[in-house]
């Protein structure tokens, strides 16, 4: 696929859920673990570890250790954080 055309697209739609809905948004915290996927598939490894890492500690806070989309974004299969 065309990752560099969906980079585009989803840094888009990152900007506009940060806000709209906030940082800390259920929704937003979504957008910012898929922009690190998406960074990781690409070779971006750095920026991808740093906003997984982003996800991962305002899932925490936001939905709890035990939420199942925190327990997800912490044992991703990419290994990104």
């Amino acid at each position: 696929g065309d990752l560099e055309g969906a980079a585009v697209l989803y840094r888009e739609a990152l900007a506009a859920s940060r806000e709209t809905l906030g940082d800390r948004h259920p929704e937003t915290l979504t957008s910012i673990f898929n922009m690190a996927v998406l960074l990781y598939q690409k070779g971006e490894e750095e920026e991808a570890k740093l906003l997984c890492q982003e996800a991962v500690s305002a899932s925490k806070e936001v939905l709890g250790v035990e939420h199942p989309d925190t327990k997800a974004r912490m044992n991703n299969p990419w290994g990104i954080c």
